[in-house]
């Protein structure tokens, strides 16, 4: 969950969402609520490891996103856990035709793979000027041309589309 950045524009892109946020720390999530207005997102915060949170969470999604990270500075990473185990234990919370999305960095190869082999298609986003590596995973088909032209006609995100590039992985 963090400062609440993705959550703000899940939020956007659908309103009447339910959204759950999970953050580990608490003190991240008591300043969020403090300078970034956190609460008037109106989203479940879960404050908890998201990997017991995987582990027993029963319920299916339309959309789990993984932008986790630990470390400091230009020393992020991705924790031991992901991509795998993580990322099949998200794989089975997804709902059919729902989406399954992957922020990586330095270990954007392995996140590539482990989505490669949990979803029929995966889409690549790279944003110009970042080390960023954004993965897209369905079970139903996606490719890059129809979510660029979502992005495009999405008035949220339409102003980013300059800085995206789309690539079908597969």
């Amino acid at each position: 969950l963090g400062g609440g950045s993705t959550a703000r524009i899940l939020r956007a892109l659908a309103p009447e969402a339910r959204i759950v946020g999970v953050e580990f720390d608490a003190e991240v999530v008591r300043v969020a609520r403090r300078f970034f207005e956190l609460d008037s997102l109106e989203i479940d915060i879960v404050v908890d490891d998201a990997r017991e949170v995987l582990n027993r969470e029963r319920r299916s999604f339309d959309a789990i996103i993984d932008d986790i990270f630990v470390g400091r500075g230009d020393d992020v990473h991705k924790p031991d856990w992901l991509p795998s185990p993580g990322h099949d234990l998200a794989a089975r919370r997804v709902r059919p035709g729902g989406l399954f999305i992957s922020n990586a960095l330095d270990e954007a190869e392995f996140v590539s793979s482990s989505m490669s082999r949990l979803f029929r298609s995966v889409v690549r986003i790279d944003i110009d000027e970042y080390d960023n590596r954004v993965f897209v995973g369905s079970r139903s088909h996606l490719g890059a041309r129809p979510l660029r032209r979502a992005v495009a006609r999405c008035p949220v995100l339409s102003g980013t589309l300059p800085a995206l590039s789309f690539r079908t992985l597969q």
